[in-house]
């Protein structure tokens, strides 16, 4: 029997598209929800509907006089194509091409006639329900005058608990079932009236279509083939006649029942408020019969104790536990009332679901019909506010699923317990002999025993099947309010985002200046909205509201006193306080890091006072309201700028003389008084106008807000980008005296970003406002002014612990400076000749001239990555409910084409679709439909809107179809892209070095092997950031793989050496030839290798040069690695002594040389070896073995110093080269000389 809330059923959505309507997949209960348009998409309103309908005669005017081809019958029809198919199969003059083009047209024929009978079905469809309409709507205005029918019938006084709760199941079946019957009414008045507005164009459409069809008709021909393609375009006639006759009956139809979908509505809306009547009868009909049993049960259990007591005490203690469970049961924490709890609960998740299905309805229609107008802006802010709490809900969802699990562990306890008392033989036995055992007197065979016994295990046996049955109701109950909760949380979530998308691109005041405005403030408005906040505001009652609540609560009197007199106090103690510290800090000796922390304990006790007496001005505000809305968004808006004022008290407190940042931080004096100057002046104002506009715009008054609102915030941009200018502007005096020794660093470069783009948002935002998006300019600026609050707390934290590392480099420098002193002090203290200095005598130890250890880099590292993380994901929570709104960027593509993408749409929120729900036949959690029940789904409604399609794949705005595989890329992607590349960049520069800190460097791993794996970690994370960055953008592997062949091919040729060298530092890295660290000798050049990098490895030699060595040269070339597998090295000093020396002295000495140097080892041991005779010397050599090859050259140096002063003290000559010269002939040469010192002439010389 069909259920009495189901009307009529009527077709809404217009014909399907003729390329998709009989596609397989879409049946009969395929319709969907219309998702709601894109961002920006505006809605073209035609005219009026009588004007639609006259332009619509028109046109079946003009169609009725053009000529009309072969109208014949589908069957006929039918009959001539199969002659002809016939006729082409058989024929011998056609070729096989001809053949192949004939029988597909025929095909096509066949098609077209089958959608031309289903689209004349539909049509008649229409006709039948517009005749049947005035039926229909009188039967149901005579329902509506009946009046309600929401009294129940009520059950037979012998009903049990399980029958009416079969009642009540059927009743909430009943109400489920007019909730989605009310959905779906909503969603068809609003598709109505999209396709009343669509349906004349559609119509023009079709006939101009008809038209082209008839003067392609006019052209014909002979032959098989020209009947084919003949048949094909009559019957493709045929079926835009039978679509223009569809739109056509439908939207006279629409017209014909006009007033009845209305009709329908409120029967439905008043069927609804009659089910919730009657299930909420029910359920206390049954909370009460459950109450009932469990009572009856206790007094019979209580009845049975007293019969037992008087048997045995074996009975009793039997009797005692049948009636602890029956009391337990009938209690208020028994499982009865738990369960009457959980309905309750899962009454009002329901309840909260359909108001959420609701508002996602009236907001998707609302989107369809007029796009993002203001007050579809007001809709989606006020149904944002009213959203459910997550938080909340989460929390509901995470008890409900912990009760779950202590319900099914009672049930299972509770189902053990039956099955042991299912046998009551079994039990009477038991009791016997337990009453045997206890009481021996007692005559257990007698039969009052066995009477009472039986009557027990029965009770037992009854009361156990009683709390199963209660314990399975629980689960189950328990079960549905799980999933209830979770996916209300599901669709919370996705309904926020929902909104959220769209809330911020809806201007909320009018951009534009009236007339009425003089000096750019709206006279008439002002009056207006002045004289309404003077009558809403009474100070009188104000006052005396604040006063009864100061009375009602005695501890908040207390407290305010306290707070008022505390504030005071700690006023003048924390200058003092203060002033103690710094004494405490300025000398190493006494300078100690808790005394940094006891000082930012006292500057956040200093804070406390005066936002404690803005949260507490705005309690008595809040309840002090009364009926002044002013009062109550003052108060609101006080609770929201509280974080503010706290981050302007604890700057303040923080800036103060000889506070933190002064005195510990260490900061400029300079800098710190300029600070504090201008946030005095500049933070009290900023909070006043941010007050004053966050409590405009809380009244939600749009002519407040268009004056009073915007200026105040207007205002307050401007003070917050002054501000910024002042305080982070280079040449300004707060950051000047840093960056004038810091220019050109990173630091720096990041400042003036901060400060252009710190100073650009504000005014940005009061741009925003100007121009009418007053509440998306308000919202990000209250993210900005948390995201300053993070990066305030991210740089107190990072000067924590930059003043940490500073404590302990100095401890380190002061310790070494105290040893320099004690051992200067011993070593002159040695001397016996020289008075040495005292303690006394020296200078003290200076901390300014302190040569302060360098900061590690790991450690720095460290710190910058641990801010960097904080960041990140601070301002992840502090923008996450803005992202949403990025996704419109996603409807302007910049590739392949630019332009707005209006045709582009989301998909509707799965969980709030009502359609959606329709099509599976099921509800929110999938609950079959009660027997007799039949959906309102008309067989004759159209699968798909044919105002989405046109003909041949195009729009019918006229725009190309976007084929599946396209390459789009939106503005959003781009964004996107840039992310992935950004976090890929940080990732590589910084990801590798994080690993080897926290994970290679406490595995046994060398330094090499270390930089090997940090290497390829490097350059896997460029990989997967250029892939996860190609992928944004569409770029695959299947559509650059030829791309990458040919530049590979060509690259091959004209980059080989590149490639070559590439590859080389693959296989360095995977072969480990050379690490870093290593000494090796390269082409003649010795040094130590520094970096391996993708196409080269730089070497460092022993005169500090660095050279660039390509990779290539360590695979293919000669390398010596001196430390590859062990970095022992041999060295030979080889030395002559005279001949005549004593040989076993000059070994002895050389052993005892080699054994006395240090840096040579004792194992492999040193020899000395003789060498040869030489010329002039006896040839040693001493050979020793050093650790590494860093001590080559000194170990060599400080063996011959050791061999030549131990030669010296044995007398051991150490022979030098020398030569005996035999002279012949001397006589004549003697004579010579002589005559040459005579000075005798040449002639007498040559005579002689």
């Amino acid at each position: 029997m069909a259920s009495p809330l189901v009307g009529d059923n009527s077709p809404e959505h217009g014909a399907a598209s003729l390329n998709k309507l009989y596609h397989p997949k879409h049946t009969s209960c395929g319709a969907k929800l219309m998702p709601a348009p894109r961002l920006g998409t505006p809605r073209i309103l035609l005219d009026p509907a009588r004007y639609q309908i006259a332009i619509a005669f028109v046109l079946i005017f003009i169609f009725s006089t053009l000529p009309s081809h072969g109208q014949l019958d589908s069957s006929a029809r039918g009959s001539s194509l199969e002659e002809l198919r016939t006729a082409i199969e058989d024929s011998q003059s056609l070729t096989d091409t001809d053949r192949v083009a004939a029988l597909n047209a025929i095909e096509s024929a066949s098609v077209l006639s089958q959608r031309t009978i289903h689209l004349k079905a539909q049509t008649q469809s229409f006709m039948d329900l517009a005749q049947a309409a005035p039926a229909l709507l009188d039967s149901v205005l005579a329902e509506l005058d009946a009046g309600a029918q929401n009294i129940i019938v009520l059950p037979e006084s012998d009903a049990s608990a399980t029958e009416l709760e079969q009642a009540l199941a059927q009743a909430s079946a009943d109400l489920r079932l007019a909730r989605e019957i009310l959905l779906e009414i909503d969603d068809e008045i609003a598709h109505r009236r999209d396709r009343r507005s669509s349906l004349p164009d559609e119509i023009a459409a079709a006939m101009q279509r008809q038209v082209n069809l008839q003067e392609t008709l006019l052209v014909s021909g002979e032959g098989l083939l020209a009947a084919a393609r003949t048949a094909e375009s009559q019957a493709r006639a045929d079926e835009v006649d039978a679509l223009i006759q569809l739109l056509q009956s439908e939207l006279a139809s629409y017209d014909a029942r006009q007033e009845l979908l209305p009709a329908r509505r409120d029967r439905a809306a008043r069927r609804v408020a009659e089910l919730v009547d009657i299930e909420q009868q029910w359920q206390d009909i049954v909370q009460a019969a459950r109450k009932s049993e469990a009572a009856q049960a206790a007094r019979e259990a209580q009845k049975l104790r007293i019969e037992a007591a008087e048997q045995s005490d074996a009975l009793l203690s039997f009797a005692a536990i049948n009636e602890t469970l029956a009391r337990r049961r009938a209690s208020r924490e028994g499982v009865p009332q738990e369960l009457a709890e959980t309905e309750r609960e899962l009454l009002i998740a329901k309840q909260q679901f359909a108001e959420l299905q609701s508002q996602y309805t009236v907001v998707v229609h609302r989107l369809n019909t007029s796009g993002l107008s203001r007050a579809t802006g007001i809709v989606l802010r006020r149904q944002y506010e009213s959203l459910p709490n997550l938080a909340t809900l989460r929390k509901q969802r995470n008890e409900t699923r912990e009760r779950l699990e202590q319900a099914e562990m009672l049930l299972v306890e509770r189902q053990e317990l039956r099955f042991g008392a299912g046998d009551i033989d079994y039990t009477i036995e038991a009791l016997r002999a337990a009453t045997r055992e206890s009481s021996p007197e007692v005559d257990v065979t007698s039969p009052e025993f066995a009477e009472v016994a039986r009557r027990l295990a029965v009770a037992r046996r009854d009361l156990l099947d009683q709390l199963v049955v209660d314990s399975t109701a629980s689960f189950e109950r328990l079960l549905e309010l799980e999933e209830h909760y979770s996916t209300l949380l599901d669709a919370t979530q996705e309904y926020r985002e929902f909104i959220g998308e769209r809330i911020l691109w809806v201007r909320s005041i009018n951009p534009q200046l009236s007339s009425t405005f003089v000096d750019g403030v709206d006279i008439t408005n002002l009056t207006f909205a002045i004289d309404a906040v003077d009558s809403s505001v009474d100070l009188q009652s104000t006052t005396a509201q604040a006063a009864r609540a100061l009375k009602s609560s005695p501890l908040l009197t207390v407290a305010i006193g306290l707070a008022v007199i505390s504030g005071l106090g700690i006023y003048l103690w924390t200058g003092r306080v203060h002033r103690k510290l710094a004494e405490q800090v300025k000398s190493y000796r006494t300078d100690r890091l808790r005394y940094t922390y006891a000082a930012l304990g006292v500057s956040l006790l200093a804070a406390i006072p005066l936002p404690i007496g803005w949260w507490t001005t705005a309690y008595l505000f809040s309840q002090s309201t009364g009926d002044s809305a002013l009062i109550s968004s003052l108060a609101w808006a006080m609770q929201q700028t509280f974080p503010l004022l706290i981050w302007l008290c604890v700057a303040a407190s923080l800036l103060t003389k000889n506070g933190p940042v002064d005195s510990h931080f260490r900061w400029p004096t300079t800098s710190v008084v300029s600070m504090r100057r201008h946030l005095r002046w500049a933070g009290p104002l900023f909070l006043l106008l941010s007050l004053a506009a966050l409590a405009i715009n809380h009244l939600r008054d749009t002519s407040l807000n268009a004056s009073y609102g915007r200026g105040s915030f207007i205002a307050s941009q401007v003070v917050f980008a002054a501000l910024v200018w002042i305080v982070l502007h280079p040449k300004r005096t707060v950051l000047r005296g840093y960056l004038s020794g810091n220019s050109g660093t990173t630091t720096s470069r990041l400042i003036l970003v901060a400060c252009l783009l710190g100073t650009a948002l504000p005014l940005f935002l009061a741009a925003f406002s100007w121009m009418g998006y007053h509440y998306t300019a308000i919202e990000l600026s209250s993210r900005v002014t948390m995201t300053v609050g993070l990066i305030s707390i991210l740089v107190v934290a990072n000067a924590i612990l930059m003043r940490w590392l500073f404590i302990a480099r100095r401890r380190v420098a002061v310790e070494d400076a105290k040893r320099r002193r004690e051992q200067a002090i011993a070593e002159a203290n040695a001397a016996p000749d020289e008075e040495g200095p005292t303690e006394s005598s020296l200078p003290p130890i200076d901390e300014e001239k302190l040569n302060l250890p360098a900061i590690s880099g790991q450690t720095m590292q460290l710190f910058r990555a641990s801010v960097a993380v904080s960041l990140a994901l601070g301002l992840l929570a502090i923008w996450s409910s803005v992202l949403p709104a990025l996704r419109a960027f996603d409807q302007v593509e910049i590739w392949p084409e630019i332009r707005i993408a209006d045709e582009r749409v989301d998909p509707a929120i799965e969980a709030l679709d009502v359609n959606s729900m329709l099509v599976t036949g099921s509800s929110l959690n999938n609950t079959t439909s009660p027997p007799g029940t039949t959906s309102t789904h008309d067989p004759a409604r159209p699968l798909l809107d044919p105002s989405a399609l046109g003909t041949n794949g195009a729009r019918a705005d006229g725009q190309p179809q976007r084929e599946a595989g396209d390459n789009v890329i939106s503005l959003a992607d781009l964004g996107l892209a840039l992310v992935f590349g950004f976090i890929a960049f940080a990732a590589f520069r910084n990801l590798p070095g994080l690993v080897e800190i926290f994970v290679l460097q406490r595995l046994p791993l060398d330094a090499a092997s270390r930089f090997a794996l940090s290497t390829v970690l490097r350059y896997a994370i460029g990989i997967a950031g250029v892939l996860a960055t190609s992928a944004v953008l569409g770029i695959s592997w299947d559509k650059v793989q030829w791309l990458a062949a040919a530049l590979t091919f060509g690259l091959a040729f004209g980059l080989q050496e590149i490639f070559a060298n590439f590859v080389s530092g693959l296989i360095i890295l995977a072969e480990r030839p050379v690490r870093i660290g290593d000494t090796v000798t390269v082409g003649g050049v010795t040094g130590v290798v520094t970096k391996i990098r993708m196409r080269a490895t730089t070497v460092t030699d022993w005169d500090r040069k660095e050279l660039v060595i390509p990779n290539r040269q360590f695979i293919t070339g000669e390398v010596i690695n001196w430390t590859l597998s062990d970095p022992t090295l041999r060295v030979i000093v080889p030395v002559g002594v005279a001949y005549g020396s004593d040989i076993q002295l000059v070994e002895q000495t050389l052993m005892q040389i080699g054994e006395e140097n240090n840096l040579v080892l004792k194992d492999p041991k040193h020899y000395v070896l003789f060498r040869d005779f030489g010329d002039s010397t006896l040839d040693f050599e001493l050979r020793v073995f050093i650790s590494n090859i860093d001590n080559i050259l000194n170990v060599p140096h400080q063996l011959r110093i050791a061999i030549d002063k131990k030669f010296r003290e044995l007398d051991i000559e150490i022979a030098f080269p020398q030569r005996d010269l035999h002279l012949r002939s001397v006589d004549p040469m003697i004579s010579l000389a002589e005559q040459i010192r005579s000075g005798k002439p040449d002639d007498q010389r040559a005579s002689d």
